[in-house]
């Protein structure tokens, strides 16, 4: 009797595909093997022919191997596929051209994972059979990572049990299929990263109970990276289990919408890099106390900064309204977030002073669980060292306080240098006052610090030397005076010169304007005005110092001659010391003279 195998699990086992054609012979008796787990391993070349006779296949797990080429035909055959997991590999194509075309039965399939290969084509459609049964029980589709391009089949919506859809970092084109609503089951959808255009939902759209914004399910909507226009439908009220929304970098316009405020289960929004305008709605204040991210950059929104406290953002990490047209001031309330890591509020019309309470928001300063408090999972931009820089995956111990271009006055708090976990400090291009703090240096984890373009005076502190971590330094265009100090990170610096440009009062290197020395304490630095009183004080010594030398020379003169003139005993000798000296002088030159003739 030949023994059955049902399952077979040896995963992460370093098989090699030599292994693999030991463990399965082209035999007859692979047939029963209903579950295989074969997934990250070292498995390479073309998918081997012996898949084939796995006619009783339900489950097929290859994930993080090295198999490449097509994936062929024959694989339509193994009917009885529930699961197909083949993320990441290297399969370049679908033999036949259509993406589905793998599918044997669609009526069994609940798993589809092709992400993270290089497989390009369009999804296309399924077989003859998709019209002969209720195809419900697809649950997962992951077709992310590839090049399919083409637009997104209608056919999409006639899967009612779809829970995950993630057909993100494709070339996917066309506009939003208009049943995407009717799945009804949909937890997470992602089409990022694609050329998707048209708007959000599709004026021809008779019922908004069948757009994606009233799913019941919904927690994940990704839409990042698009080309959507229009405005953003308000109909968000039923959609409560909603937790991440990302509609950044497309080219939606319009208003945000007052039901966005009515997800009290919102940990993400990031609507950044779009043309919204007007206020920013009070119910987005006042309800969504769980939002971690808030991100409204880059738009056009206007009117006052909202007073956000605890009460209204509690978890909240990370704050950015970067590049709008907001205005008023920087309400204290804002220090209570005391969760921030990221609080930019760049490139706005914002006045008034810097609260000197934000030294109170822990989440920038010393922590006893870095990891507890500054590690998550987000995907996004942020400026720093004087560029725009990507982060992704798991953020941790990204730490920044951007208040550039603005309208800020008043002085710079010292309270600033208790956020000793801030990796970036950008205050430049504002209207800044006073000194730089002197415990500037506390900020030992600084990498860029840039606080150009005020009106910022006195000395650079000493301390600022003891930023070990520095790697962009920005002083310049303020009236700050005296010797720049020294220290190694200070030295490296890219473009050091710049670093102090438009500070006429400062000297020493990088500068070619260089400090006095003890020789040189008493004249004048160069583009420098003497004091009233040295020039005073000038005008007197020099009268005194030429009557002192004429005296001298005077009493010498006299001295000597008027001794000759009065007495003739000393006028006797002197002659005749003169005398005796020019006669000695001549014999010697004679003496010498008669031995060079001889």
């Amino acid at each position: 009797m030949t023994p059955s195998l049902l399952g077979l699990r040896l995963s992460s086992c370093g098989l090699g595909i030599r292994h693999f054609y030991r463990l399965f012979p082209n035999s007859t008796w692979l047939s029963s093997i209903q579950q295989l787990d074969l997934s990250g391993n070292s498995l390479s070349g073309p998918l081997p022919r012996v898949f084939s006779n796995m006619t009783s296949l339900t489950n097929l797990d290859l994930t993080r191997n090295y198999f490449r080429g097509s994936i062929p035909l024959w694989f339509r055959n193994l009917r009885k596929l529930e699961t197909i997991r083949l993320d990441l590999n290297e399969f370049s194509h679908v033999e036949g051209g259509a993406i589905m075309g793998i599918v044997g039965n669609p009526c069994k399939l609940k798993r589809l994972h092709l992400s993270m290969n290089n497989i390009s084509g369009e999804i296309g459609g399924l077989t003859a059979n998709f019209s002969n049964c209720i195809i419900q029980d697809l649950s997962s589709l992951d077709l992310s990572y590839n090049s399919i391009s083409g637009q997104i089949p209608t056919w999409i919506s006639k899967f009612s049990g779809l829970e995950e859809l993630d057909l993100s970092n494709n070339a996917l084109y066309g506009t939003l299929p208009k049943g995407l609503g009717q799945c009804k089951a949909l937890v997470k959808v992602d089409l990022s990263c694609n050329s998707i255009s048209g708007p959000l939902i599709s004026p021809s759209a008779e019922k908004l109970e069948n757009t994606f914004c009233n799913l019941s399910s919904l927690k994940s909507l990704d839409f990042q990276y698009n080309n959507l226009s229009g405005s953003i439908p308000d109909c968000w009220d039923t959609s409560k289990g909603l937790e991440i929304i990302n509609l950044s970098n497309n080219q939606l316009s319009g208003e945000i919408p007052m039901s966005l405020g009515l997800l009290t289960g919102l940990e993400f929004l990031k609507l950044n890099n779009n043309a919204l305008e007007g206020r920013i709605p009070s119910t987005l204040v006042q309800n969504c106390s769980k939002l971690v991210v808030l991100d409204l950059g880059e738009n056009k929104l206007s009117g006052k900064m909202p007073s956000w406290g605890t009460e209204s953002y509690p978890q909240l990490k990370i704050l950015r309204l970067r590049g709008n047209e907001l205005v008023g001031v920087i309400a204290p309330q804002l220090c209570s977030l005391t969760n921030l890591q990221i609080l930019d509020l760049a490139e706005n019309n914002i006045s008034g002073s810097i609260p000197e309470c934000v030294g109170q928001i822990t989440g920038m300063g010393p922590s006893s669980h870095p990891a507890e408090i500054r590690q998550f999972r987000e995907d996004g931009m942020i400026v720093l060292k004087g560029e725009e820089l990507e982060y992704s995956a798991t953020m941790e111990l990204v730490v920044i306080l951007d208040f550039s271009s603005n309208e800020l006055t008043g002085s710079i708090p010292p309270e600033l240098a208790k956020l000793t976990a801030l990796i970036g400090l950008n205050l430049s291009y504002n209207h800044l006052t006073g000194s730089i703090p002197e415990k500037i240096g506390d900020l030992v984890a600084l990498e860029s610090l840039d606080l150009s373009n005020n009106n910022l005076t006195g000395t650079i502190p000493s301390s600022i030397s003891a930023l070990t971590s520095l790697v962009r330094l920005n002083l310049s265009y303020n009236k700050l005076q005296g010797q720049i100090p020294t220290g190694h990170q200070l030295q490296v610096l890219k473009d050091p010169s710049m670093t102090y440009i438009g500070n006429p009062g400062l000297c020493g290197d990088p500068l070619p304007n260089k400090c006095r020395t003890k020789q040189t304490e008493n004249q004048p630095i160069q583009g420098q005005e003497k004091p009233h009183k040295e020039l005073k004080k000038e005008v007197w010594e020099k009268p005194v110092l030429y009557l002192v030398i004429m005296s001298g020379f005077a009493t010498g003169f006299w001295g000597v001659v008027g001794s000759l003139l009065l007495k003739r005993r000393f006028r006797f000798a002197f002659f005749q010391l003169v005398g005796n000296v020019a006669d000695y002088l001549y014999v010697q030159v004679m003496i010498r003279l008669n031995r060079l003739k001889n």
